[in-house]
């Protein structure tokens, strides 16, 4: 019997008892008829094939063991010649462990950063439970009213935002000032969970049409353009 047939007989027990069951009543059957043929009475052939094949329990038992052990030994077998043959070609054996040993590493080392800098990087609420849908990816473009019915329609989601990119000019004439930002759903920060350090963040309030503009500005920006500037909430930005 292959092994894998025997280690699937582990998780079959019962299966595999009713088919030894059946095995050996078949052959206390036959064994019957052939000493009913000889002129033995039906009794006594069956007194004596049941001495003949012993315990119906014991031997299934018996069977069972010589079948686990018949599994183990192969097994072990398998492995004695694995490792022999490894021995026997030491530079085919060092070149395949190293090449196992690289691609693991390699991976592990992936992921690491892939962890670092995608994942736990992200200074936002519980950041695996995030789901970033690009509209590219939906094949057009998320114009602002098709993403007010996403918003509004949607139940998969105990949360939704959205978000741009944009380049935002802050000089007041001459020399352009250009300055990264997003222009973004009311509710972008609540959604990610986090707090603003002064004043207040986004509501969704400011979702709706005709609201005043209101801007959120970084620690980085606020430490570059209003300086040690503790009043700066309420100043406006043009």
């Amino acid at each position: 019997m292959a092994w894998h047939h025997r280690f699937r007989n582990l998780f079959r027990r019962d299966a595999l008892d009713r088919q030894l069951d059946d095995e050996l009543a078949f052959h206390v059957a036959e064994r019957i008829d052939e000493l009913v043929e000889g002129g033995m009475s039906e009794w006594e052939a069956r007194s004596r094939a049941r001495q003949q094949f012993g315990s119906h329990l014991r031997q299934k038992e018996k069977t069972r063991e010589v079948d686990m052990l018949g599994w183990l030994e192969s097994i072990i077998q398998d492995l004695h010649y694995g490792i022999r043959t490894l021995a026997a070609n030491r530079a085919f054996t060092a070149t395949a462990v190293l090449s196992l040993a690289l691609g693991v590493g390699a991976n592990i080392a992936i992921f690491n950063i892939v962890n670092a800098v995608m994942l736990r990087s992200l200074p936002v609420e519980d950041p695996a439970r995030l789901v970033w849908v690009d509209s590219h990816e939906v094949g057009r473009e998320l114009t602002n009213p098709i993403w007010e019915y996403l918003r509004d329609h949607q139940h998969a989601f105990s949360g939704t935002l959205a978000y741009s990119r944009g380049r935002f000019d802050l000089a007041g004439g001459g020399e352009s000032h250009f300055v990264q930002g997003l222009w973004v759903s009311g509710e972008f920060f609540k959604v990610l969970g986090v707090a603003p350090l002064r004043g207040r963040v986004f509501t969704a309030h400011e979702d709706r049409r005709g609201t005043a503009p209101v801007a959120v500005i970084s620690y980085r920006f606020w430490k570059r353009n209003f300086p040690d500037d503790s009043n700066v909430i309420g100043k406006t930005i043009r």
